[in-house]
């Protein structure tokens, strides 16, 4: 009865939100450039995987503002950091700009740039998020940095 479908979807997650986890699995994003190629050796050398087409979803889904609502929304974090800071879909996807996948980074760079459009997020964007330096390290030649050109990068 309806106590039943009461408890079925109390129960259920949101589609989207079982894809952005795969898509954000922990075997598929890794956070330095060396696990980065060792990902995509474990994956036959092949620059792809199961799910990267989803970063192309998440791109069309916040053209509109309910997309970006869900991608910029504030989650608290699951257990107990000892920082307590919430954090949102997108913060999480920004790792994915320095993946060996052209189609991911595709994809999240175009999520990006649809929730930069959102004027009202502008500001969280580029103080809260420090979005320029996620943005601009992909840039960045492979060339080691000394001491002064390092000072105030951060």
């Amino acid at each position: 009865g309806e106590c039943g479908v009461a408890a079925v979807r109390k129960e259920a997650k949101p589609a989207v939100t079982l894809l952005l986890g795969r898509f954000l699995l922990p075997m598929l994003i890794h956070e330095t450039e060396d696990s980065w190629k060792g990902a995509a050796e474990d994956i036959g050398g092949r620059h792809d995987d199961p799910f990267q087409h989803f970063a192309s979803v998440l791109m069309n889904a916040t053209q509109v503002e309910q997309g970006r609502r869900f991608v910029l929304r504030l989650t608290a974090p699951k257990g107990k950091s000892p920082s307590g800071k919430s954090s949102s879909v997108l913060q999480s996807l920004l790792p994915s700009l320095r993946h060996p996948n052209p189609i991911r980074r595709r994809g999240v760079a175009g999520t990006i740039k649809n929730c930069a459009f959102d004027s009202d997020s502008a500001w969280w964007l580029l103080n809260e998020v420090d979005l320029t330096k996620h943005l601009l390290y992909p840039l960045m030649g492979p060339e080691e940095l000394d001491a002064d050109d390092r000072t105030g990068l951060d």
